[in-house]
């Protein structure tokens, strides 16, 4: 599935924003899992945020510096009710 990406982009009043990247409407969450076997607890889906160049890799995503995470996702880019959802399917 392609996915969109969420990048940072200077607004016309020379502050940030962010905005979507791409003509897909999917989204990639990065979600934790813990616990035990049996009694499992899905974290806060974050979505990767790009400040400039090409898609992060998976390597590139967790290296300081290449990326923000953002914890949750700011409810413009994916609604609350879809981070919920996404999190619930995953426990």
């Amino acid at each position: 599935i392609q996915t969109a990406n969420a990048v940072v982009c200077r607004s016309p009043d020379g502050g940030e924003a962010l905005q979507w990247e791409g003509s897909s409407r999917w989204v990639e969450v990065t979600v934790g899992v813990i616990g035990c076997q049996g009694s499992l607890h899905a974290l806060t889906p974050s979505i990767t945020v790009r400040s400039s160049g090409d898609v992060l890799s998976l390597e590139d995503k967790f290296q300081g510096g290449t990326g923000v995470n953002l914890t949750p996702p700011p409810s413009d880019l994916v609604p609350t009710a879809v981070v919920e959802a996404a999190q619930g399917r995953i426990q």
